[in-house]
């Protein structure tokens, strides 16, 4: 299986294709490198094609202690640096969603030289700086839950857990205030406000 040479302990799973123009496919959260197995044979055979998985997913290493920023979006970014690097790639089309959005916007930020052109799906609400800003990266429900014990309660289904993690993105993420209801039109709807978030 190819991996990446180790970075602060992690090796990420990789696989490559074709030669040409060098893309690079960064999934999402929660998957890995085979949502773009049917993405892949369509880019054509001109193309040199890599798509990794991220520390903690798919294939890749999936360390639980003395883990550093290893699962931050600093240590992602530079793990897919190090692996391109080694990879011998430059000026390539970088491409991701959700986390991957993330990632292939952060790298173009950090080495220019190794994007020609991205391709992105917005990884949280809003555009610009802010959401590329660790601490807006924090705040997204995904990087809250992956940090701490909360996962584990979700995955053991507690209702408690469950209402305690739909609180806080509802917080973290809600609107100004809504109008009252009376000034909705028949094409808007009402939206949840930081009031109407219940225990």
């Amino acid at each position: 299986m190819p991996f990446s040479q180790p970075r602060q302990g992690f090796r990420n799973y990789y696989e490559r294709s074709g030669s040409g123009t060098p893309v690079v496919l960064v999934h999402g959260n929660p998957g890995d490198h085979m949502e773009f197995s049917r993405v892949v044979p369509l880019l054509g055979d001109d193309v040199d094609v890599v798509t990794p998985d991220l520390h903690g997913y798919g294939k890749s290493d999936k360390h639980l202690e003395d883990v550093g920023n290893a699962y931050s979006l600093t240590g992602q970014v530079d793990a897919l640096i190090a692996l391109i690097d080694d990879l011998g790639i430059s000026n390539a089309v970088l491409c991701g969603y959700d986390v991957g959005s993330f990632s292939v916007q952060t790298i173009a930020m950090k080495r220019p030289d190794l994007a020609h052109s991205l391709v992105i799906a917005p990884p949280t609400l809003g555009v610009g700086k802010r959401i590329l800003e660790e601490k807006a990266v924090n705040a997204f429900l995904h990087a809250i839950m992956y940090k701490t014990h909360l996962v584990e309660d979700l995955i053991d289904g507690k209702p408690d857990a469950v209402r305690a993690a739909l609180r806080e993105n509802l917080v973290s993420w809600s609107p100004p205030p809504a109008r009252p209801r009376s000034t909705y039109s028949s094409t808007t709807s009402p939206r949840i406000t930081r009031n109407q978030v219940h225990s």
